[in-house]
């Protein structure tokens, strides 16, 4: 455990520590991301990059790198179910070297896909509705009646739709 940091002054100590460790990290963390990505490339397969990506704690930070990596270079995102195991090379595959040396992965942002589907939220509350009402006739929802008119009330009118 910590000791709380008692002052102003040693908070902001932090604060700077912070900063430029996170800073060194930041440039470490690409110089690993980019060298490993190259490396997986030249030897098709990626163990040192599923050690960095499995290195870093969950978050967006993480999944900024694995974008980094993917978008590239000839590497995928791995869909088997090996543990451990993040991303696969594809055959052929090369690295955009100069785009790994440039284009820092902490600044990457993916573009956004217009034209992929966006989750609906009322659509998916009313086929959980429906489940819900469909177990529960069956006897198989411990869910009550009044829970089910609450959640239905969250359901836009044909009124609404108009």
């Amino acid at each position: 455990m910590f000791k709380l940091l008692d002052d102003h002054k040693a908070i902001n100590k932090g604060i700077t520590s912070i900063k430029v460790r996170g800073r060194n990290l930041d440039l470490l963390i690409w110089q690993v991301a980019a060298s490993a990505t190259v490396h997986s490339v030249q030897h098709n397969e990626c163990s040192t990059l599923d050690r960095l990506y499995n290195s870093m704690p969950n978050g967006s930070r993480r999944e900024r790198l694995a974008a980094w990596v993917v978008d590239n270079s000839g590497i995928t995102l791995y869909k088997g179910k090996a543990e451990g195991r993040v991303f696969s090379v594809k055959e052929g595959a090369s690295a955009a070297t100069e785009a790994l040396l440039t284009q820092p992965w902490y600044e990457h942002a993916r573009e956004v896909d217009n034209d992929k589907p966006q989750w609906n939220f009322h659509a998916s509350l009313e086929r959980m509705l429906k489940r819900a009402e469909r177990e529960a006739a069956q006897g198989n929802s411990t869910v009550d009646s009044a829970a089910l008119e609450a959640l239905s009330a969250l359901l836009p009118t044909e009124q609404d739709k108009e």
